[in-house]
């Protein structure tokens, strides 16, 4: 066993750490990691707050601003 592995449980049993239950869908690291269908990428990718540069670009295009003004 790893050192940090007892450095974790030394913390749990003083009730300096708690551990909760992450649902498989709650999962964000799945993003990163694993590959996913088009509507669970796009649901975890809004969950990590990381936007699409093509859609924020083509609605500042909509709007006549951003990069497209000069």
């Amino acid at each position: 066993m790893e050192i940090d592995v007892f450095f974790v449980r030394e913390k749990i049993l003083a009730k300096q750490l708690s551990i909760i239950h992450i649902p498989a869908l709650d999962q964000w690291a799945d993003v990163l990691t694993k590959p996913l269908s088009t509507s669970r990428f796009e649901a975890l990718r809004g969950k990590l707050n990381v936007k699409s540069l093509l859609k924020t670009l083509l609605l500042e295009f909509e709007r006549g601003g951003g990069y497209w003004s000069m």
